[in-house]
């Protein structure tokens, strides 16, 4: 019987296994004709279909896990932009808030007020300037740079408060000398020198003058920072 394990000598007849290379009976070289031998790709595809569903399984799994991935990634992006978004508008709104506090003080110098006043309504306004800055996280450059600018005009009106009260310590002529270890810093700090006096050899910081411009530095800072937290 032919099968595909042996072969026929063609010489004698006799059948061989397929593994021998000649006829155990006559010694004639056994080759395997078309139709005793089956051909490969038909013996072998059983193999090629599990290999190639295998690759097919193998690159469906890699690429759907690099779209997963890929999708994972893009909402991971949107997500952070989106807190960056939040933490942003919620910076500003207490950047708002520190604002108005300082605003308040503005609107006390600007329609007159006497040194009580003033500082009751510093005391005030620094309650609220820094119940909004507890609420400020600053996470870039620019947040930072805003918080350092509320914090800078804010002390501009706690410097106002402090050289007005070395003026009314030392007199009432609204003056004090250049020796002054208050005024003569907050001079320095705010670009004013002291001016020659007719009734002294030495030189005077006047009350009015150094006021005026610590105030006109605070509302400067407060314009310029209205202007940035209204965009």
């Amino acid at each position: 019987m032919k099968h595909s394990s042996s072969l026929k000598c063609p010489q004698c007849g006799l059948v061989n296994f397929a593994t021998v290379d000649s006829c155990k009976r006559c010694g004639n070289a056994l080759v395997a004709s078309t139709a005793d031998a089956e051909p490969l790709n038909r013996r072998n595809w059983p193999v090629f279909v599990g290999i190639g569903g295998f690759l097919l399984l193998c690159t469906l799994v890699i690429g759907g896990y690099a779209i997963v991935r890929t999708v994972n990634s893009k909402r991971e992006v949107a997500r952070n932009a989106e807190i960056a978004r939040a933490a942003k508008d919620h910076n500003r709104e207490a950047a708002r808030n520190a604002l108005n506090a300082i605003g308040e003080l503005q609107s006390v110098t600007s329609v007159g007020t006497n040194f009580m006043q003033y500082t009751s309504a510093l005391q005030t306004a620094k309650i609220k300037f820094d119940a909004a800055l507890r609420n400020y996280a600053p996470n870039d450059t620019e947040d930072r740079e805003v918080a350092k600018q509320l914090i800078e005009a804010f002390e501009c009106h706690v410097d106002a408060r402090d050289a007005w009260s070395e003026f009314i310590e030392h007199g009432s002529y609204g003056f004090v000398d250049e020796k002054n270890l208050v005024v003569k810093p907050l001079a320095q700090k705010y670009g004013l020198e002291a001016e020659a006096s007719s009734f002294s050899s030495e030189r005077h910081f006047f009350n009015r003058t150094v006021l005026d411009a610590i105030w006109s530095k605070a509302n400067s800072d407060f314009q310029l920072l209205g202007i940035k937290l209204a965009k």
